[in-house]
């Protein structure tokens, strides 16, 4: 009973490392995400004009503002 026992805890360790292995690997082929300012950089402002990332801990979030003539910004 207890060679079974360590035979079946190396296994599972075993298994434990395997996977954990092909996981970093499988994250190793997807390219990283460009960082909020580099995707800031390519958008042009008017001089005068700043953006800036107020949060990125809310997915999906939009801002919308009316101007005083109207106009949706």
């Amino acid at each position: 009973m207890f060679i079974h026992r360590t035979i079946h805890g190396k296994i599972n360790h075993i298994f434990m490392v395997a996977a954990l292995l092909f996981f970093l690997i499988f994250l190793s082929c997807f390219p990283a995400l460009p960082s909020w300012n580099d995707q800031l950089s390519d958008i042009k402002m008017p001089e005068g004009f700043t953006i800036e990332v107020f949060t990125d801990q809310v997915p999906g979030a939009r801002s919308m503002a009316l101007s005083p003539n109207g106009t949706l910004l």
